[in-house]
């Protein structure tokens, strides 16, 4: 099969480092596959665990403005439809790929041609989007052979249910574990200390995400703030990560007086390292579903516990990860933890177990590639 996978930029995030494993993953079984980004600005530490079987093709150069970037994607299919018509499938990443997918589909009916299928992921359920991205989003995948949605949050659930003729389904993310393994215990130490946590601090609570007004990263302050009124200095707190909201993060916490206990350490290039320096990671999730940073958390062996997006939902027994709407439920969760340590670890088994059995890029993939014969097949 010849595949192309399309995204803006190979940038450090969950939908980047999804489409990377899977085009690892279908490259190793054989299949011709290429990466085509709108943009030449890569992340090191995403584009070193990117298989050498796997082409990559920029259309616009690193300085481009979103503006340039758009116009030059549809000049650039133009000139190069006959390229596109040779592959079979096309899956869309992120609203550029998904519009770079919709002009695929018009070049395909003006040559009456059944190549490439075309088909996209949704990543951002459960995330908070305006009425209009939400609308442009589904007017778009409808024009599509196939969907993918990685969460089951109430809007795309209730979307996918009155689009029934579209092929779709909830395929939630997996993550490559190899490059999680192997973490250097000096390297891990000296990282501890680069970020300003003192060798007697005794706890720490971590997260890790992009710091954006749709990640709400502000949500863990009410949270930490109630931990530190319990444990003092004895806890500090990792917000790893970078973004739009960066600053505006940075201000709040020196304006609620947590500025040392709580760290920003920015952009992170190795996330095995903050992982590995948390006794309890906190993380956002939509319904029983969480982030890659999530997964990794519980791959390497730390409890995790979610604060709830979903203000409906309410917490099963059998959830693999604990979590409440509420920031003093998610406190308490995490104070428990931190007094627990036979708690924390009989936690931290079950969540690995999980993550190892249900979230590992060879079920993720079998699932894409269920969804793709599918969508190829109706286009015949």
């Amino acid at each position: 099969m010849k595949i192309i996978h399309v995204l803006p930029k190979l940038t450090k995030g969950g939908g980047e480092l999804v489409t990377l494993a899977l085009a690892n993953r279908s490259a190793s079984q054989g299949h011709e596959v290429t990466i085509i980004v709108g943009c030449s600005v890569n992340h090191v530490g995403l584009v070193k665990n990117l298989s050498p079987l796997v082409q990559v093709l920029c259309i616009s150069g690193s300085k481009s403005s979103k503006f340039k970037m758009y116009s030059h994607l549809f000049w650039w299919q133009c000139r190069n439809f006959t390229y596109l018509l040779k592959y079979d499938l096309i899956h869309c990443h992120l609203t550029y790929g998904e519009f770079f997918g919709l002009f695929a589909i018009i070049i395909r009916r003006l040559f009456s041609s059944h190549r490439p299928a075309v088909v996209s992921t949704c990543h951002s359920a459960g995330m908070n989007m305006s009425v209009f991205a939400r609308w442009l989003h589904g007017k778009i995948y409808k024009k599509f052979d196939g969907l993918a949605v990685v969460a089951s949050d109430d809007y795309w659930t209730l979307y996918l249910r009155r689009h029934s003729s579209l092929v779709s389904t909830i395929i939630p993310n997996g993550i490559p574990f190899e490059y999680l393994d192997g973490v250097d215990v000096k390297k891990l130490y000296d990282y501890r200390r680069s970020i300003g946590i003192p060798d007697t601090c005794e706890y720490v609570v971590g997260t890790l995400g992009r710091l954006s007004k749709d990640r709400k990263p502000w949500i863990y302050l009410p949270i930490f703030a109630k931990i530190i009124e319990e444990f003092g200095p004895q806890v500090h707190f990792i917000i790893g990560g970078d973004g739009p909201e960066y600053e505006f993060l940075n201000s709040l916490i020196a304006e609620q007086g947590m500025e040392k206990q709580i760290h920003l350490p920015g952009l992170i290039q190795d996330q095995k390292y903050l992982l590995s320096l948390c006794d309890v990671y906190v993380t956002l999730n939509i319904g029983d579903i969480t982030g890659i940073s999530g997964l990794e958390a519980a791959y390497l062996g730390k409890p995790v516990v979610g604060f709830q997006l979903l203000s409906r939902y309410k917490s099963k027994s059998n959830d693999w990860i604990w979590s409440s709407t509420e920031y003093s439920e998610v406190s308490k969760k995490i104070a428990s933890l931190i007094q627990n340590s036979e708690n924390r670890r009989d936690i931290a088994l079950q969540q690995s177990a999980h993550v190892r059995s249900r979230h590992s890029v060879y079920t993720m993939g079998s699932a894409y590639d269920e969804l793709y014969l599918k969508a190829m097949k109706i286009n015949k």
